[in-house]
């Protein structure tokens, strides 16, 4: 959208996204990093599969996929300042097809979260190195792919404090929550703070039992009307 010209035009941009954590018509905000960047990580362990009575003649891919998960923990504590807000989760390991014979093949996949572009290109050479060296201690190799990578929800001061001044004078003080952490949550809106000044804010749906994105949530319809007459009238508000 953006390199089709999108934002032509387009001084400030802002969005919201409907949430369950706070009161229903509330506004829960924050300036600065809003949510974290995300990227899928895969890695493709390749060694020499063999029966399992004779392991010695083979690359275990299993034990090498185990020890790069175990070594990729290392990343957070060793490699990423301990003030910066920062997931490393493996959460798939799937390698062989049956128990008494190793496998030619593994992959391990997972996911990284961060607020910062710079602990994300430091975090991913990190992973790299690691899983490469994990693999070649076992006489493996080890592919590494990233995918799916959305920056973080950056929030733009003025933008921001402009938001807020309007919920206050429209919504009241009481509806306007200031967030004190970032969500770890990820949100392709990033790509376009990148481009313009704006700010990306919560609307509560008021319905905290139903979470987004799961088989339970259930939308409330009563925030049509308030999300219209939020846009409505802020848009008017930026233009006179």
């Amino acid at each position: 959208m953006i390199k089709d010209g999108c934002l032509e035009g387009i001084q400030e941009i802002y969005g919201l996204h409907n949430t369950n954590f706070c009161g229903e018509g509330q506004v829960a905000l924050k300036s600065g990093a809003l949510m974290s960047a995300i990227a899928g990580v895969k890695i493709t362990v390749k060694g020499k599969g063999v029966h399992s009575s004779i392991p010695h003649l083979g690359n275990d891919v299993i034990s090498a996929g185990a020890a790069i998960i175990q070594s990729l923990h290392l990343i957070q504590s060793r490699h990423v300042p301990s003030h910066e807000n920062f997931v490393l989760s493996m959460t798939k390991f799937n390698g062989g097809a049956c128990n008494n014979v190793f496998s030619d093949e593994a992959t391990v996949e997972g996911c990284i979260r961060c607020f910062s572009n710079e602990v994300y290109h430091k975090a991913i050479a990190k992973i790299r190195d690691v899983a490469q060296s994990s693999a070649s201690m076992l006489g493996c190799t080890a592919d590494v792919e990233f995918n799916d990578y959305y920056p973080a929800v950056v929030n733009h001061p003025k933008q921001t404090e402009d938001v807020r001044q309007f919920i206050r004078s429209r919504f009241g003080s009481e509806n306007l929550l200031e967030m004190p952490d970032p969500s770890g949550a990820s949100e392709d809106f990033s790509f376009f703070l990148l481009e313009r000044p704006g700010c990306f804010f919560f609307l509560g749906n008021g319905r905290p039992e139903k979470h987004l994105h799961t088989s339970k949530y259930d939308y409330n319809d009563d925030l049509i009307a308030t999300g219209g007459y939020l846009w409505l009238h802020f848009a008017i508000s930026k233009l006179s």
